[in-house]
């Protein structure tokens, strides 16, 4: 008896709650509209994937030359890093933007065209000599050298600090810097006789040390070795 009791009063308890509470119809989501939407952030999000990759991809084709191979992979993880920390917190339209940004950015820095100047340059440099220089021998241009530095009273282990209007010096050294571009591996050695020749005032060589920023960009040359002179 007492059971039947509260169950009719929970009965009673619900009907005269729900005619104080107002029902509400069901909402039905749109869900082809929320399906497109859906579709169309996975579209412009692999869009912003996509772009990235085509930066990278350009970066790599780049033609430097093989001794810059550890400077560019450093360079590419660099710029890859950029985007993604950039873009971590952004919508996708706004990361095209800023991707778009950093490829412009990148690939035209002043450091990977210099690399690239110097590197196009030692390639057409390296085959004008091949056809038109048989008169440079590397033996006869270090022997120059260093008998130009004996007559302006210069050490040859002291060279890497000659700085000045040396003209004759700069010649020897721009002679050298052709006549040892045959050489294997020569390209860091090559670099650093032009940067040698324009210290000492050489204008072609001034030249070719500013469009390849060597005073700039220390790392792309490297001092004398005993095989130098």
């Amino acid at each position: 008896m007492r059971n039947i009791f509260f169950i009719l009063l929970i009965a009673c308890s619900v009907e005269v709650h729900s005619q104080f509470v107002k029902r509400r119809n069901p909402v039905r989501m749109n869900t082809e509209a929320f399906g497109n939407m859906v579709m169309e952030l996975n579209r412009q999000y692999q869009q912003v994937r996509t772009l990235k990759m085509q930066i990278v991809s350009e970066l790599t084709s780049v033609e430097l030359n093989s001794m810059d191979n550890e400077w560019k992979t450093a360079y590419i993880k660099n710029v890859t890093e950029k985007m993604e920390r950039e873009t971590a917190d952004v919508g996708p339209a706004d990361a095209i933007k800023i991707v778009q940004e950093i490829g412009k950015e990148a690939m035209s820095s002043p450091e990977l065209i210099a690399r690239y100047n110097a590197n196009h340059d030692y390639i057409e440099f390296r085959d004008y000599v091949s056809k038109n220089r048989k008169d440079l021998n590397i033996a006869d241009c270090k022997a120059s050298v260093i008998g130009v530095c004996t007559k302006i009273g210069l050490k040859v282990q002291n060279i890497d600090y000659v700085n000045g209007e040396y003209p004759e010096l700069g010649n020897a050294l721009y002679s050298y810097s052709l006549a040892i571009i045959n050489k294997p591996r020569s390209y860091r050695d090559w670099l650093y006789l032009i940067y040698l020749s324009a210290k000492c005032g050489n204008d072609d060589a001034k030249s070719q040390a500013e469009d390849y920023m060597l005073f700039k960009d220390k790392s792309m040359i490297t001092k004398h070795s005993i095989s130098l002179f």
